[in-house]
Formats: structure tokens, C-alpha cells, sequence
């Protein structure tokens, strides 16, 4: 469909430039493409007329045609060919003829042929008037000339339009005259009838002649050559398009595909993510996730509640190498992995020992590895346990004292050495009012237009700003920070945070001395 005119300039074809609809179907011609004309449909019909474009607009990306094209009209690439132009042809007179024959002679024809036609056609031009002779009677005086545009009905009865690339034939006759019979005009040749000649000079200028029609005959060859490896390239050249297309449509059926599956995967990955927030006595707790395309590598979990087993409250945090649908299945390994270990006994040290000799058989060599943060909130004595695979420290800050201090340890990158021991690390005495970040590197190495991160001192403004006030609040006004440093930068990396505030209740109450 048109959808921007303005006067002969036709901007927009659908949701493309006009020049772009044509560069996208034909390639980047740098001319317009006589031979590949518009056929327009208006008001619902099922015919249409022609439009040749006469030149490109590079700077507006558009098309000038010599007269206007109605907004909203239904537009499609034809492609004009010499075959199909003889063959309409004769078609079209034999048609011609069948409607007065038998009713009345015709005294003359006027042909009205584009001059889009005569370029096309080239040395075949002469044949639009040999099928007319061999098809108008044969006492039908034929005469016409080339024009840019032609003024017609397409069929009788109809409006005239304004027409290109056509060919208009009009018989002329009385009605009263004898009833048309077709014949065959007497043909006129070609050829030069050399005269009989005896005198010297003469014969020179004979020998000339004959050596002019000699160059004249081969540069028809030459021609004619030239026009049938211009058939040749257009017939090459519509095959190719056609492949083009046809690839063109297989690419965008399997984008659509990949596009399904992708929100398959997107969906079933974030229903493996919390579908809420932990609610435990002297713990307020919030998660969240954000990846950077359909699937990422980052994800949280909490062993909490019925899967609390000997290890009490546990927060996990992890970062998978890349993104997209690698990262996606290794993560779902992961998480699979960690939630079977953490059902059974052993030390939070053993869990992750166990979890990295398992990846590591899968995904040894392969380049892939993973981050993790496990962290054991143990309420029944009030301390931490954690154990850190090559992942950012959690930050720990304590408002009471305005201090800051980092949930820090040795341990390498799962996946990357099957033979790895994790040590497991403790902190005493965790007292109400302490909040813990754990994050994953795409919040503080997020950047801004001008390429500057984010860094860590943000958050630490945010929770002494934030100290008083919920997880949710605390993990709210990050992501809102956040999303004002980028503007309206993109993501290049998932982004996860879980926030742990220590409560006043439950096993983290104060206790009060008279």
C-alpha cells in the first residue's frame, strides 16, 4: 500500500522508503528500472494500470513518477520482458480483430506504443507492426507513433486512464462498410535492391554501399547480441531474486520460530527465577533479575522454607559466562544441581565442591564457566556462611556504626577445575538493622551514554540513605538509580541484586536489661 505522496513523488510503500521497497525486492539500482514498472490497484479492483518510474530521490528515498499516485492505492512490482511484450501483443490484436469481425471492415488503425516499449524491445521492435499486418485486414492502413503515456479505457465502457509501457490500438470504420476478414499485409523488405550498374563510378559507389550494409548488418549482430545477454542477465537476474525471496521468506519463518522458542525459553527460565519474596522471622528479603536478552546466564534462588533442610535460610547467586541459550541451559543446570545437593547433608562447603565437580564433566574445555555467591543465614545463631566461586564479594553494611565491609574469600569459577575444594566462610553476631547486597557485576559495571559505569559508591549512598526502610525499597531505588544513569542505553549484561535486611523481630530481637 502508498502511504506518503507527495504530488509525483511517492515516498513510502508500506512501512519502507519507496526507494527502499524497490532496493529491497531488485537490489541497489542506482537508475530507475524501466523494465520494472508499478502495476497500481485502486478502490478494491482486480485491474490495474502501469507507472514507470522516471527517477530516484537518493537524499529522499523516493521515487518521481511522471504523474501522481493516489495514497492508499495497492502497489506490486511487474516486470516487463521482451517475450511477454510480443506475446501480449498478439493476444491483445487477435482480440482486437474478433470484436469487429464479421460487423464491419476497418479503414485504418491508430497504434499509440510507449516509447518504454520501444527501448525494451529494442531490435524486436519491428515485430509489434509485422503482428498487426499478418492480423488487421489486409485493405487496414496502419499508422501511429511512439508517445510517453498513453490516454485509454482498459476495456470498453470504463473510465480512460493515463497508462505507461502500454500499447494502444484504435481501428476506424463504417459501420456499413463489408464485415472484416483478416489478411496479410504484402510485405515490405528490408533489403536494398542493388541496381544494375555499368559504369566505373558507379561500381565504386556500389562497393561502398554493400561495404556500409555489411557494417550495418553487423552491428545489428552486434545488437542483437548485446540484447539477448540482457535477456540472459534478466532471466539470471529474476531467478535470483527469486531465491532471494524465497530465502528471504525461509529466514523470516525461522526468525518467527526462533523468536517462539525463544519466548519459551525466556518464560520457562524466569519461572525457575523466586515468583516471590521469602517471608521469614527477622528476615526481609528481596530479589530481582534483569537480563540483557530473551535468556541470561544470571539467576537467584532461595533454599528457604521447606527447603531449609541442616543448612538453614540459603541465598544463591550466580553469573554464567555470555548470554542467550548457552548460558540459559548451563544456569538451569546449575540451579538443578545446587536445589539436589542442598537436600541432603554436608556442609555448605561440600555442596559447592560437589556442584563444581559435576559442571565440570559437562562443560570441562568447553570455555564455559560460572560465578557463584552461596550465602547460609543462620538465625538459630545468629551468623553467615558463605562460600564464594569467583564471584564479587556481598556487601555488608551496618547503619548502626555507618560501616561498610565485604563478604570476601578464596574459591575459583565452577566448571573450570573438576578437582577444586571450596572453603566455607563465617561471620558471628549478625545484628538487626544489617543489610547484605548480593549482586552480579552487570549492576555496577552497567555504563552510561558516554561509556562511564556505574561503580559500587551508588550503592552505598542508596543504603545509608535507604538503612531504614524495607528490602523492596532498598532494591527499588538501585534498579531506579540504575535505569536514570543508562538514560536509554540497553543493557549489555543481566543484572541480578538480592537484598537481606535483618529485622528487629523474631530470632534477631533485641533483648532488654532492666
Amino acid at each position: 500500500t502508498v502511504t506518503a505522496v507527495r504530488g509525483k513523488e511517492v515516498r513510502r510503500i508500506g512501512d519502507m522508503s519507496a526507494l527502499g521497497f524497490y532496493r529491497h525486492y531488485l537490489g541497489p539500482h542506482t537508475t530507475p528500472a524501466f523494465e520494472l514498472p508499478l502495476a497500481v490497484y485502486e478502490d478494491d479492483s482486480d485491474r490495474f494500470y502501469i507507472r514507470t518510474p522516471v527517477s530516484y530521490d537518493t537524499e529522499a528515498d523516493s521515487i518521481v513518477f511522471p504523474t501522481a499516485i493516489r495514497e492508499g492505492a495497492t502497489v506490486q512490482l511487474t516486470e516487463a520482458t521482451r517475450d511477454g511484450i510480443i506475446d501480449n501483443t498478439r493476444e491483445s490484436v487477435k482480440r482486437l480483430v474478433q470484436m469487429v469481425e464479421g460487423q464491419w471492415q476497418p479503414a485504418a488503425g491508430m497504434i499509440f506504443s510507449c516509447a518504454t516499449r520501444k527501448q525494451i524491445l529494442g531490435t524486436r521492435t519491428r515485430e509489434e507492426i509485422e503482428i498487426l499486418q499478418a492480423t488487421l485486414p489486409n485493405t487496414t492502413a496502419i499508422s501511429g507513433f511512439y508517445s510517453f503515456g498513453e490516454l485509454c479505457p482498459m476495456k470498453s465502457g470504463e473510465r480512460t486512464q493515463l497508462h505507461h509501457c502500454t500499447m494502444v490500438a484504435l481501428l476506424f470504420g463504417e459501420r456499413s462498410s463489408q464485415p472484416a476478414h483478416p489478411g496479410i499485409h504484402p510485405a515490405k523488405s528490408a533489403s536494398i535492391d542493388a541496381e544494375r550498374v555499368t559504369d566505373g563510378s558507379s561500381e565504386v559507389l556500389r562497393r561502398e554501399r554493400d561495404f556500409l550494409l555489411k557494417k550495418l548488418k553487423r552491428s545489428e549482430q552486434y545488437r542483437q547480441r548485446l540484447e539477448y545477454v540482457k535477456d540472459l542477465n534478466g532471466k539470471l537476474l529474476r531467478r535470483i531474486n527469486q531465491d532471494i525471496n524465497a530465502a528471504r521468506l525461509e529466514i523470516q519463518r525461522k526468525n518467527e520460530l526462533l523468536r517462539r522458542t525463544l519466548e519459551l525459553a525466556d518464560e520457562v527460565q524466569k519461572n525457575m527465577l523466586p515468583r516471590s519474596n521469602p517471608t521469614l522471622p527477622g528476615l526481609d528479603i528481596a530479589g530481582e533479575s534483569v537480563y540483557c536478552s530473551e535468556t541470561g546466564g544470571d539467576y537467584y534462588d532461595f533454599l528457604g522454607g521447606e527447603d531449609r533442610a541442616p543448612h538453614g535460610f540459603g541465598v544463591v547467586v550466580g553469573d554464567v559466562s555470555g548470554h542467550g541459550i548457552e548460558a540459559a541451559l548451563l544456569m538451569t543446570t546449575v540451579r538443578a544441581l545446587i536445589r539436589s545437593r542442598a537436600s541432603q547433608p554436608g556442609s555448605l562447603s561440600d555442596i559447592v565442591t560437589h556442584v563444581n565437580r559435576q559442571l565440570a564433566m559437562d562443560i570441562y574445555d568447553t570455555g564455559h564457566f560460572m560465578t557463584l555467591f552461596y550465602l547460609i543465614v543462620d538465625t538459630d545463631r545468629k551468623a553467615l556462611h558463605w562460600v564464594r566461586a569467583g564471584h564479587d564479594p556481598a556487601i555488608l553494611y551496618d547503619p548502626k556504626q555507618d560501616r561498610f565491609s565485604t563478604l570476601s574469600g578464596e574459591g575459583l569459577s565452577l566448571g573450570l577445575d573438576p578437582d577444586r575444594s571450596y572453603p566455607e566462610y563465617r561471620r558471628e553476631q549478625l545484628s538487626p538493622g544489617e543489610i547484605i547486597l548480593v549482586g552480579t557485576d552487570g549492576l555496577w559495571e552497567a555504563r552510561n551514554p558516554e561509556g562511564r559505569m556505574f561503580g559500587k559508591a551508588p550503592l552505598y549512598e542508596i543504603l545509608r540513605r535507604e538503612a531504614g526502610g524495607s528490602a523492596e525499597q532498598v532494591l527499588r531505588s538501585v534498579m531506579s538509580a540504575l535505569s536514570d544513569f543508562r538514560e536509554d542505553r540497553e543493557p549489555e549484561d543481566d543484572i541480578t541484586l538480592v537484598v537481606i535486611r535483618v529485622t528487629e523481630d523474631g530470632p534477631f530481637a533485641t533483648e532488654e536489661t532492666e
